[in-house]
């Protein structure tokens, strides 16, 4: 409220009523113009569209009504040229069959209330004239001078009072339709008066709107700025203060600038050689970490190796026991062949001298048997020593497996370590490199303060000359406004 307020009682409020009240004249005056203008031109369509060519039919009726008569009293006097009488008569048709369409017209687009009393005049003598108009042409046709003597009779009697009776009701409803236009006319002429005097009176109310509004505005801004002077030519010695003492500390500003940028630059330097330094352990720290991977998976497929060998030391020591089971039975089967050689050669000996053959086979057999139970026994002997090796290594497997997997573990630690140290010297050395992208930025933020520092200097210098042209300009505005000039 307080800034509408504020704006109201401001210069920019001023010039706009100043400006606005011009063109609400013009907006009304355009208005008005507009509005005589439509009027103007609905009375001049009225006049156009309805009255002229009404009065336009009606006069034709009256020209054809008069010109049939004249033609009927031409081809009734031609008695001796029936060529000259023929024509005549179509003439007469003609004009009748014009006020036939004429009249037709007229009745459906111009029968207006203010006509419906004459205009009906018309069409009645009109529509009676057919009868007597068709016998008279019938017996001038007849080229028969006893006919035309009827015929003239007719016209006399019958043919011209109907025709002077139509035309006197034309000429009736002619007087009403030019009524009806002076009317149109007279409401023109009284729109046109009205629209002069509404331009005339607001031109004139505007031109002294204007002018109040002109002068109230005029002591309105010379009071402002009277005001408004007095408070520069208050505050003009304190602005040339302020600037020279805005100079002086400028330089100062400007010195201290100097050597914080020189300071800067030793550290963004030694930010820079930190930042190469962290660079280099972070890619240090990425080849590690790539080793360990490297490390691990080459752990983790040992590891795949030696399970594997413990599944085959498994089916081997299965296999062993499988050929020692074999083996006893082959045992079992010597020990039975040497109980069959040892009853075979019993059985020789008591055969006597028939026997001996098969004594020295069975004796063959015994000693083949004793030599397989033998092998297997020691076959069984060493078989035993493999599975008992095969379960030591074995054993030997399973231990390497365990310290394996602590092996693979302490990796997979060392190796999750060393991803944890690339990470994080990745993030320092980006937090290194942005620490020395904000230390430059720094550095040439107070270059530049140092350089804004003149600049402030010099505008500081220069504010002090402008003051001093203030004080010129305050003596010539004082005069502009009050009119006489006031002393510096």
């Amino acid at each position: 409220m307080a800034a509408v307020s504020s704006w109201l009682r401001g210069v920019r409020f001023k010039l706009l009523v100043l400006i606005l009240i011009p063109s609400a004249l013009f907006i009304v005056l355009s208005l008005t113009a507009i509005w005589a203008l439509r009027a103007q031109f609905s009375n001049s369509a009225t006049l156009a569209n309805q009255l002229f060519p009404k009065n336009q039919i009606i006069m034709n009726i009256r020209v054809h009504g008069n010109a049939m008569m004249r033609f009927l009293w031409t081809a009734e006097a031609e008695v001796d040229n029936p060529v000259v009488r023929k024509e005549k008569l179509e003439e007469v048709r003609k004009r009748h069959a014009l006020l036939l369409k004429l009249t037709d017209e007229f009745g459906q687009k111009y029968l207006t209330e203010d006509l419906k009393e004459k205009f009906p005049i018309v069409l009645n003598e009109l529509q009676n004239l057919d009868k007597p108009l068709n016998e008279i042409m019938t017996l001038l046709e007849a080229h028969d001078p006893a006919n035309a003597l009827k015929a003239r009779k007719i016209m006399l009697e019958v043919l011209v009072p109907h025709v002077q009776a139509m035309i006197q009701a034309a000429m009736d409803s002619s007087d009403i339709i030019e009524t009806e236009v002076a009317a149109e006319v007279k409401d023109s002429q009284n729109v046109a008066n009205w629209g002069e005097r509404i331009v005339v009176g607001l031109s004139v109310l505007g031109i002294v709107g204007i002018v109040f509004v002109g002068i109230w505005i005029g002591q309105t801004l010379a009071l402002s700025l009277t005001r408004v002077l007095k408070g520069i030519e208050q505050t003009e010695e304190q602005v040339l203060t302020v600037s020279q003492q805005l100079a002086a500390a400028s330089h100062q500003v400007s010195s201290g600038a100097v050597q914080a940028a020189s300071s800067l630059e030793e550290t963004v330097a030694s930010v820079e050689e930190l930042s190469s330094m962290v660079k280099n352990n972070a890619e240090s720290a990425s080849t590690a970490s790539h080793l360990s991977k490297d490390s691990l998976k080459s752990g983790e497929h040992g590891e795949k190796e030696i399970n594997h060998m413990i599944e085959l030391m498994y089916e081997i020591s299965a296999s062993s026991k499988k050929i020692e089971e074999i083996i006893s039975i082959i045992d079992d089967i010597a020990f039975q062949t040497n109980l069959l050689a040892l009853n075979a050669s019993v059985e020789a000996a008591r055969a006597g001298e028939h026997g001996r053959g098969f004594a020295v086979v069975a004796e063959a057999v015994r000693s083949l048997s004793q030599r397989s139970s033998v092998a297997a026994k020691d076959i069984s002997d060493l078989i035993r020593t493999s599975v008992s090796k095969i379960d030591e290594g074995e054993n030997a497997a399973k231990e390497s497996g365990e310290h394996l997997q602590k092996i693979l573990l302490s990796i997979r630690k060392m190796t999750s370590l060393t991803e944890e140290i690339a990470a994080a010297s990745k993030d320092q050395a980006e937090g290194i490199s942005q620490i020395s992208k904000a230390m430059n930025e720094l550095d040439t933020s107070v270059q530049q303060n140092a350089s804004a520092s003149e600049e402030v200097a010099a505008s500081s210098e220069e504010m002090t000359q402008q003051a001093k042209y203030l004080d010129e300009s305050v003596l010539e505005l004082s005069h502009l406004i009050t009119g006489h000039p006031q002393a510096s």
